[in-house]
């Protein structure tokens, strides 16, 4: 009887703060603006349309624009200015993925940019995160 005992004083102490614990755990990101969320990494990450990040990786340097949007898809926006920080010079840009699709939160993103140079061929491309 006195092990029963301990073992309900044990269940009713361990119960609690494991929900405490969970709850601090899931809460964790929303006090933080701009982090990354591990659960759902893309969680304010907007795609192109047909867009898929493991895509990315196939794209070689020397394509020229048609066939990268054969395997991308079209891009969110196309630009012959600088658009990006880390944008090669003398290159326009292909912006596949950008910030804001998370209504309920403000966390990292992560972008996907394709360069050309000024025949449209393919001569770079950058992945990275933002904590903007």
């Amino acid at each position: 009887m006195n092990s029963m005992r301990k073992l309900t004083e044990i269940i009713t102490i361990i119960f609690p703060l494991t929900g405490i614990f969970l709850m601090l755990y899931l809460a964790i990101p929303f006090l933080y603006l701009e982090s990354y969320f591990p659960m759902k990494p893309y969680i304010d990450t907007k795609f192109s349309e047909d867009f898929k990040p493991e895509n990315f990786e196939i794209i070689k340097k020397g394509m020229n624009k048609s066939e990268v949007e054969i395997i991308l898809g079209k891009p969110l926006k196309y630009s012959t200015k600088i658009e990006s920080s880390v944008q090669p010079h003398d290159t326009n840009i292909s912006i596949y993925a950008g910030d804001g699709k998370s209504n309920w939160g403000d966390f990292a993103w992560k972008s996907f940019d394709v360069y050309y140079n000024k025949n449209n061929i393919f001569v770079d491309k950058k992945t990275q995160w933002w904590y903007d």
